[in-house]
């Protein structure tokens, strides 16, 4: 299953795909909003809005599902341009948002 939103979001990636590797002289500095399966689409696309208007111009926004190694997904994201990521999951029924994290050491994220 793979849902295009106009919103900037590459997809959503139903399963945990491969990520193809960006080109090392094209950097996309790419935000990846991570999602458990269990969260609604309509939830994911609206964590995936806000990060967008808080990331500002020039900024990529990625809805990705989470894939069960967390740590290797971590790495195709970075190869693939995203320099930072947020969590989502569902706990007791309520969404639950995290905090931009960087990826590659990139603090700014």
């Amino acid at each position: 299953m793979r849902l295009a939103f106009a919103i900037g979001c590459a997809g959503w990636l139903a399963t945990s795909g491969a990520v193809r590797a960006a080109p090392a002289d094209a950097p996309r500095y790419a935000i990846a909003v991570l999602v458990e399966a269990d969260v609604p689409v309509p939830d994911a696309v609206a964590v995936a809005r806000e990060t967008r208007e808080q990331a500002g111009p020039g900024r990529v926004v990625e809805t990705v599902r989470r894939s069960g190694k967390f740590g290797a997904q971590l790495k195709r994201l970075e190869a693939a341009g995203c320099t930072g990521f947020v969590l989502v999951r569902s706990e007791d029924g309520a969404i639950v948002r995290g905090e931009l994290r960087a990826l590659g050491g990139d603090q700014g994220a």
